[in-house]
């Protein structure tokens, strides 16, 4: 019993004492019930684990296809209730399927929903335990022997963390792997380059697409006098380094592009030289908008200084690797040619669903990279120098904004929004 409850008790026994209800008693009644209820609510928001929250909002826009669900707190692992999720697409289920993730994202959301969506769309009975185990490899480890224990159909490895840590302790385990919302495996130094399949028990995919696509989709189809590239990188980001800034560079030294690439390694601690200085001097060495880009790595720490970036990029492009650096308003990069986190999770779960079926073993398959790039164009952040972007962007983009940052189409469904 909180003070709420003692001031409510209190009012109401006057009222029964004295034989009459008082405006004023009636007001402070009134407001306490209020306080009472918004107590009440943030006591079960905090209960309700924030997946289920955040599922709980997906399902409002597709009631249909998320009816079935059930969403909860979970004792899968002891000492662990708060960071474990329960989620079932049928109340009976047939699949059980374990996702370790090292952190809380945004990104993971989106890729375990997508997973949990094919399940359902599927027809498949299935049970998925998500656990984030905050970095820690021994809860990691011990939810993996409890899934042996208790006979799981499969692991997904959520981000890079968790596909290196299964890649390192669990590469040959009993229960078969797939890695989701994680970068090139190969990039990352986990499997052989030269191997065209993981040739282990882990069915990998990636958020990268080839070198090679990308700089199709810049110079052949986007900008054919593009001959300086910019590649903006916060230095301590190793991940972002060997996945995405030393395969560009090795790719452009190997193959006659006329493309020549300027490093820029951000330190956050100095701004002003690392990143404020080079990007002026890299826009002042530029003929034409279109013969130079600035290229934006898959930092968070970076993105959220792209207000500092777009300014001192002067009339030269932003763009990234990444689909969710193009937002609404003007905290956005232009462009953006990568893979989004839903795709690459309907890649993930493609997999999946070919194991569970049994049409397939972990072994044989090759590396999943979506073959397509998700484009994403934020036109508010567009040049205003007449660059112009090819009509069938359009057509392959998952989200365009228009001159006022709004969202024109959303995201994936290619349904033009007449707000």
């Amino acid at each position: 019993m909180n003070n709420d409850h003692i001031k409510l008790i209190s009012l109401l026994l006057l009222c029964l004492v004295s034989g009459f209800t008082p405006a004023k008693a009636t007001e402070d009644i009134a407001n306490i019930l209020s306080d009472i209820r918004s107590d009440a609510k943030r006591q079960h928001q905090q209960k309700t684990p924030h997946f289920c929250r955040y599922l709980k909002q997906v399902m409002r826009s597709d009631p249909e296809v998320f009816e079935p669900y059930s969403c909860s707190g979970s004792s899968f692992l002891p000492g662990q209730h708060n960071k474990v999720v329960r989620v079932k697409t049928t109340p009976k289920s047939d699949i059980k399927l374990l996702v370790l993730q090292s952190k809380s994202s945004s990104a993971y959301d989106i890729s375990a929903q997508t997973i949990i969506d094919e399940y359902a769309r599927n027809g498949i009975r299935a049970e998925f335990i998500i656990l984030n185990y905050q970095g820690s490899e021994t809860t990691a480890l011990a939810a993996i022997k409890l899934a042996e224990t208790k006979q799981f159909n499969q692991i997904f490895a959520m981000g890079s963390a968790a596909t290196r840590l299964l890649t390192k302790n669990y590469q040959y385990g009993s229960i078969p792997v797939i890695t989701v919302c994680s970068k090139n495996p190969v990039a990352m130094g986990l499997i052989p380059s030269a191997r065209k399949v993981s040739g282990n028990h882990i069915a990998y995919t990636s958020l990268n697409i080839d070198i090679s696509t990308q700089i199709e989709y810049l110079k052949q189809k986007f900008l054919p006098r593009l001959r300086r590239i910019a590649v903006i990188y916060h230095g301590k980001n190793s991940s972002s380094i060997q996945t995405q800034v030393l395969p560009l560079q090795h790719y452009l030294a190997v193959t006659d592009t006329g493309i020549s690439l300027e490093l820029i390694e951000v330190n956050l601690h100095h701004l002003a030289y690392s990143l404020y200085q080079p990007m002026l001097e890299f826009s002042a060495q530029s003929a034409h908008t279109d013969d130079s880009i600035f290229l934006l790595t898959g930092s968070t720490e970076l993105f959220m200084m792209i207000d500092q970036i777009n300014a001192h990029a002067g009339d030269i492009p932003v763009l990234s690797v990444t689909p969710s650096h193009v937002v609404a308003g003007p905290d956005s990069v232009f462009m953006s040619i990568g893979v989004s986190f839903k795709n690459n999770a309907l890649l993930a779960s493609q997999y999946s669903l070919h194991l569970i079926q049994g049409l397939v073993q972990p072994d044989e398959l090759p590396v999943g990279i979506v073959k397509t790039p998700d484009i994403a164009i934020n036109f508010m952040r567009k040049p205003q120098t007449g660059l112009k972007v090819p009509f069938h962007f359009f057509e392959d983009a998952i989200k365009i904004y228009d001159y006022q940052g709004h969202p024109v189409f959303k995201e994936g469904s290619h349904e033009f929004n007449k707000k």
